[in-house]
């Protein structure tokens, strides 16, 4: 599986913390991870770069657009990034689209949500949001590479972010409630400031996902650098 990790200025720091969790501490042995930034975000240091390619295959991966205004800016980079992977750009036949803003919950979790997209039909599969108008697939999703070669790029909205926009196309093929991947999770409510142990008890149909949106901070990428992750339980499976 493709990892597509995207960033802006905002959240660099955020998106490299996060590289380097999944690089020093998660299996990514058949995965590959992409930095995928905004025109004018930061560039990972070649300290950084040499050290996560020391773990995993990385590619370094810059838009052509930047704005600094949401969603405007989120939906350049995605119009962006089809245009590139359809224009020929290597990878592989599944792609996972990260934000920086998350974190996973176990070491095998790049195996674990590329296992559970593979049991459905639908070239699309995330976590699907019933709780806001339009139900929509939350931004960290799963797509199959072939989808995207046999799409047009996207009309990119202005004022609204692009999962939100294109949830009715997006539903038209398939994805929806019947794709939605028990390994990704953004809580109803989520609470960023929200000690670690509130993270970890969150539970998507009675199990721990491996990879859970909306935190901020490095409170919890550094910890689950000094400790690793929390054992498993027993409703986590």
């Amino acid at each position: 599986m493709t990892i597509i990790l995207s960033y802006c200025h905002k959240d660099a720091s955020a998106a490299f913390a996060l590289a380097r969790l999944i690089a020093t501490r998660t299996d990514m042995e058949a995965h590959e991870l992409i930095l995928y930034s905004s025109q004018h975000a930061p560039l990972p240091t070649l300290e950084l770069v040499e050290e996560l390619k020391a773990h995993m295959k990385l590619a370094v991966m810059r838009c052509d657009n930047d704005t600094k205004d949401y969603p405007l800016g989120a939906n350049l980079m995605f119009a962006g990034l089809m245009t590139i992977i359809a224009g020929g750009f290597e990878v592989q036949d599944t792609i996972f689209l990260a934000e920086a803003d998350a974190f996973p919950t176990s070491a095998d979790w790049a195996n674990r949500i590329e296992a559970a997209h593979g049991k459905f039909e639908s070239a699309v599969s995330g976590h699907w949001i019933d709780w806001v108008e339009p139900n929509h697939y939350n931004g960290n999703m799963v797509l199959d590479r072939e989808f995207i070669l046999r799409t047009p790029v996207l009309r990119r909205p202005v004022f609204v972010a692009w999962d939100c926009h294109h949830a009715e196309w997006l539903a038209e093929i398939g994805a929806g409630p019947l794709s939605d991947n028990p390994e990704i999770l953004l809580p109803q409510k989520p609470e960023p400031n929200m000690p670690a142990e509130w993270w970890f008890a969150q539970r998507k149909n009675g199990k721990r996902p491996s990879y859970i949106h909306g935190q901020s901070g490095f409170a919890i990428i550094d910890r689950l650098q000094r400790e690793g992750f929390p054992a498993e339980d027993s409703s986590s499976r």
